[in-house]
């Protein structure tokens, strides 16, 4: 049977006769001072002007979930609606803040009725006669800390006007949480800007209840909750695959203290791999499946993952095998694991032997694809440093030489998946080593690499493997932020330059975009030394101290002259170096 899913157009007055939830899975409040206060200014505008006319302020996701309470006493239990906020929560916290401020200006003015209307909008007061539990309006439940903090401003009359001059001290104070620091921000400005309008307090607080609306969307069924999150999300922080995913197993963890520790961890996760999270999940599914993404990650860990449930593409069916995780702390566990693992591969300072397991990571970060992560997660946790090193050059050989040669990214994704299934079956890292996985064509491999290579997508990988090369292993490997490649042969050389000399027009076409023409600079490209003749360009970059790479010092520290000999036995050398590393004979 379909789920109910609610919609409606409500103003903040009926908004906050419901009751709301901040959930684990959610992120920090993160407005800012700026934030709140164009929010206070556009409403606070809005009332002066058109006192009379409707304000839209966004949309609310809402998760339904039915409650039950009792008051003291009392044998008989109260079922109410309580909502998990999935989109809106920045508004929510600041409206809920709002009132606080509010209630406790009004109080100052003796405005009692403002104040029991406020009152009603933050905290509801237990009623045994009435059957009514205790209950604040917005509960926080992402972290103990942060609902300390803003329950003691609910539940005390007259503290954000006490406590005033404490919010910037807490705002500031880098110890702190950062929804708390974030929500003494917020204090702070609601405080500021209405004790400038006190005079038109009474009026602001009729209209924002009255006249200001939101839309509301929810549903009992969380996916589905999440699926119109997706849709009509307006201007809040998106949730993305990760959120959901922690949403979802995070319900079946029934151990509060468990649940907050995993929320803690996936907190921890969230803020390491930043907006590469989802990519460091789908590591995680491409490790357990060993088969290409066919759908959205939350699909696959549903279907795939958790249902067992795989389509075969040969017979174009859905079959069925054993789950491979199961929902809450079987995943949460999982998945903290790899993330261990993560941790003790690429933030390790390595020394001695181990540089050159840094220096060739370093290098295969910067292709701009990440498949080959996976294998080396799953190498690591099954046979942790052993031949570690001869694993990744043959990984990264393999990898980049899909790329050069052009292989399509499916048959790139569906290349380490079989690296993955030679791990999972192979006994010893010889048997993995050993194996046909690795293959390329050389012959293709060395026609890519002799071509033009300068506008290729993947040259500036080329490049620092070439340099690398050349740097050798025995100290660190850096990529500076900033990396240009710059042709020694210009592109376009004047016509009375010694590069007209030198090199015939169908040279130039030949040569100027190949790898034995190029070098690496640390800074972007100064078009005003790119013309210049060889000479003068290496006396140039060198007394104006630009940062040259390993590759680029040698050829102006090797050759004094560049002409098509030199360019010529340059890129042999360079072929010569990139046929060894990748185990060309």
């Amino acid at each position: 049977m379909a789920q109910k899913i609610d919609s409606e157009k409500m103003i903040l007055d009926e908004i906050f006769q419901m009751w709301f939830r901040i959930p684990e899975y959610q992120r920090a409040y993160v407005w800012d001072e700026d934030k709140v206060r164009e929010l206070l200014e556009d409403t606070f505008e809005e009332s002066e002007k058109h006192q009379d006319s409707q304000y839209f302020l966004g949309t609310l996701v809402l998760n339904r979930n039915r409650k039950s309470a009792q008051t003291q006493g009392s044998q008989t239990s109260v079922k109410y609606d309580e909502y998990d906020v999935l989109d809106g929560q920045q508004r929510l916290t600041t409206l809920y803040i709002l009132w606080m401020v509010i209630r406790d200006l009004a109080m100052k003015q003796k405005n009692n009725l403002l104040v029991e209307t406020c009152k009603e909008k933050i905290f509801q007061r237990e009623n045994p006669y009435k059957n009514i539990p205790e209950r604040m309006r917005l509960v926080f439940g992402i972290r103990s800390e942060v609902a300390k903090f803003i329950d003691h401003y609910a539940q005390v009359e007259g503290s954000t006007t006490e406590d005033a001059e404490l919010f910037p001290k807490i705002r500031d104070d880098e110890h702190r949480n950062v929804s708390i620091r974030n929500m003494a921000g917020a204090f702070h400005e609601v405080h500021t800007f209405l004790q400038k309008h006190l005079d038109s307090l009474d009026q602001y607080a009729a209209f924002m209840f009255m006249h200001v609306l939101l839309i509301y969307v929810s549903s009992e069924n969380l996916q589905d909750a999440f699926q119109m999150f997706t849709v009509l999300n307006n201007r809040g922080v998106k949730l993305s695959n990760c959120d959901i995913l922690k949403a979802e197993n995070l319900k079946e963890v029934h151990d509060e203290r468990q649940q907050q520790q995993y929320a803690r961890e996936w907190e921890e996760m969230e803020s390491y791999f930043a907006e590469n999270f989802d990519n460091f999940l789908s590591q995680i599914r491409m490790i357990l499946m060993k088969k290409r993404q066919l759908y959205n990650l939350l699909k696959e860990f549903d279907d795939g993952i958790y249902a067992g449930r795989v389509y075969n593409r040969a017979t174009k069916e859905y079959e069925f095998q054993a789950p491979l995780l199961k929902r809450g702390s079987d995943t949460f566990e999982y998945i903290d694991k790899y993330f261990e693992y993560y941790k003790e591969i690429f933030d390790t300072n390595y020394s001695g032997d181990g540089i050159a397991i840094q220096n060739l990571l370093i290098l295969m970060k910067t292709l701009y694809s990440d498949f080959w992560m996976a294998p080396v997660l799953d190498y690591y946790r099954k046979f942790g440093y052993d031949k570690f090193y001869v694993f990744l050059r043959k990984l990264d050989a393999k990898f980049s030489a899909d790329i050069i040669t052009g292989e399509s990214p499916t048959q790139r994704v569906e290349n380490m998946n079989a690296v993955l299934q030679m791990i999972d079956k192979s006994a010893t890292p010889a048997d993995v080593l050993a194996s046909q996985v690795f293959d390329f064509s050389a012959e293709d491999l060395i026609a890519a690499l002799n071509s033009n290579i300068y506008s290729k997508k993947h040259a500036k990988y080329i490049m620092l493997k070439i340099d690398l090369l050349y740097h050798g292993n025995t100290e660190l490997f850096s990529v500076p932020s900033t990396v240009s490649i710059e042709h020694i042969l210009p592109q376009n050389p004047r016509p009375d330059s010694q590069w007209a000399k030198d090199f015939t027009e169908e040279e130039r076409d030949e040569w100027t975009n190949k790898l034995g023409n190029l070098m690496l600079l640390s800074r972007r490209k100064n078009s005003s030394l790119s013309n210049l003749d060889y000479a003068d360009k290496a006396k140039r970059y060198f007394d104006n101290n630009i940062e040259l790479f390993s590759n680029s010092v040698n050829i102006y520290q090797k050759h004094k002259t560049w002409t098509l000999q030199d360019l010529t036995d340059n890129h042999e050398e360079i072929m010569r170096r990139l046929k060894e590393s990748y185990g060309i004979k």
